[in-house]
Order: C-alpha cells, then structure tokens, then sequence
C-alpha cells in the first residue's frame, strides 16, 4: 500500500527545494561579486486557488494547474537587488510540476506528497538576454569559471 498523502491547504506540507536558488546581492554590493544561493521552501498553509469544496481532514485539497502557494520564502534578501540569475523573481509562488495520473478532484488531477514543484513562479517562456555584469569581471580578470561554485561567467563558454 502506497503511503503517499494528498497535498493539502495545510501548514504541516511545505515545499522544500532541492536545488537553491542563485540571486544577485541587494545594493550596495560590489558589481564583481557572483550570485548568492539562497535555500527555498513553501508553506502550503496559505495556498491559493484550492478546492474548497473537497476537504481532506477538514482541509481543502491542493490540485494540479489550478492551487498554488501563497508565496516563497528564503530569498527575501535579494528583493532590493536584481533577484534571481534566472528565474529573475523572489518571493514568487510555488506551483506544482508533478501529479498523481490516475485520481482527480473536480477534474484536476491531485498533487501529492513528494510530487516535484516549479520554485519562484512558473517558467513561462524564454528569458530575455540580459548583460551578464559577472561575466565581463570573469572576461576581464581572466577566470572563465568561478573556483568556488563552479559557475560559468563566460557567455557561450563550453566545459573544460
């Protein structure tokens, strides 16, 4: 018997992200300094859009392409600065990538507990380029990649 639990509008499920998310530091830093990787996580307890007429323990379920989270917390710092390196947001709702195949509620499929969420917003479409300031510092100081966390600064620059 499977022990996974629907999501629901609860504050005892919360998203948490495996990979962190890389946001330039607020003003006044120095133009030279590499984005900052910032540990994200979602509480469901202020979701949005949820079925509120399917209660699961007496709260309302959290369903696919419709419910979200009501935001994203641990990046908060970078909301002065330039945000995200590519998501370019902070802050931004949390909203489900994965989902049960087979059980619905209100014709949309259910999310799970450990089903995989998109963090900061969806990723809609192609970013915009944008000057990449650290990649003119990398240029100038001759150091195509950063030692301490493996990043590419060089635009169009392959893997050694």
């Amino acid at each position: 018997m499977a022990v996974n639990k629907i999501a629901r509008k609860s504050s005892k499920f919360r998203v948490v992200f495996m990979v962190p998310d890389f946001c330039w530091p607020p003003p006044p830093a120095p133009p030279t300094v590499p984005p900052i990787p910032f540990p994200l996580f979602a509480d469901l307890g202020g979701a949005k859009t949820v079925a509120k007429d399917v209660k699961i323990n007496r709260k309302p379920a959290f369903v696919f392409k419709a419910s979200k989270t009501g935001r994203t917390y641990g990046d908060e710092i970078a909301l002065p600065g330039r945000k995200g390196v590519l998501s370019r947001t902070a802050t931004k709702p949390a909203w489900p990538m994965m989902h049960s195949s087979s059980v619905k509620i209100r014709k949309r499929y259910i999310v799970r507990a450990g089903d995989m969420f998109h963090m900061n917003n969806k990723y809609k479409k192609k970013l915009p380029p944008k000057p990449c300031i650290s990649c003119k510092a990398a240029v100038g100081a001759g150091r195509p990649v950063n030692p301490i966390h493996g990043l590419k600064f060089l635009e169009n620059e392959t893997d050694f």
